[in-house]
């Protein structure tokens, strides 16, 4: 996930792909080897979705490796205790190109924490902190609401920042995951995400991104492909290339 960039280059923040990389295979090695150890990892990711009014909620980190450049998200949604109304909702988001020239102005992180509160079933309140390499510090607040439905999952997650220039966003994904056998399922997701300057009515980021594998446990893996638009002439990035995830119970 990105948001709004000027694509001016930026001497003091420069972050390398060397070190995005870097942290893409050591975080991942580390979670597969956790998989492979931790006896609680031996469930699919499915069953939750079958069993119960409340699927586990995994911390999931997934990387897409493309043409032009890596990308490592994690994100994670727990509620405090079982049962709790309150919980805790936070992505990390790191992106670097293969060409240097290009590094300190296409280089991206961002983060963000943001306390829940549950309203009514699938739906949550949320009010937390937003960093971007460009934005800096915000403070944001906003809803989220997930319907699990069978094979489907459906987020919608609406959200404002209450300072500065105010961005308003719309994120928005669907999982599609029927059952192949006992370990293995389809995996599919569709998703998109819209963000605009709400303070001088301009686009900042809109995106689309597929994938479509399988998942074997708690693994996934497949082709990808990210399509983003930035700033208001709506500049075109596009990454294609293969995806691979691990989901954390």
């Amino acid at each position: 996930m990105k948001y709004t960039k000027n694509k001016i280059q930026d001497s003091h923040i420069q972050p390398r792909l060397a070190k995005v990389v870097h942290s893409f295979l050591s975080n991942l090695l580390f979670l597969i080897a956790v998989g492979f150890f931790n006896p609680a990892l031996a469930q699919q990711r499915g069953e939750g979705h079958n069993e119960g009014n409340n699927p586990p909620s995994p911390v999931i980190v997934e990387s897409l490796i493309g043409n032009t450049g890596v990308n490592l998200e994690t994100v994670f949604s727990k509620k405090f205790t079982p049962g709790s109304r309150f919980g805790v909702f936070g992505i990390v988001d790191l992106y670097g190109v293969y060409k240097a020239n290009e590094q300190s102005f296409k280089n991206e992180n961002m983060s963000q924490t943001q306390l829940t509160y549950r309203i009514v079933k699938g739906l949550d309140v949320s009010a937390g902190a937003f960093f971007e390499k460009h934005l800096g510090f915000r403070p944001t607040a906003g809803l989220q609401y997930n319907l699990f439905a069978g094979d489907f999952h459906l987020l919608v997650a609406p959200r404002i920042d209450l300072s500065q220039t105010y961005n308003g966003e719309l994120l928005g994904f669907v999982e599609y995951t029927p059952k192949i056998s006992n370990d293995w399922r389809l995996y599919s997701r569709a998703e998109g995400l819209y963000n605009r300057d709400l303070k001088n009515d301009i686009h900042s980021i809109s995106y689309v991104w597929g994938r479509l594998g399988v998942s074997y446990k708690t693994y996934r893996f497949g082709v990808g492909a990210n399509f983003n638009s930035f700033g208001p002439t709506k500049m075109k990035e596009n990454n294609y290339g293969l995806f691979a995830g691990v989901l954390l119970f």
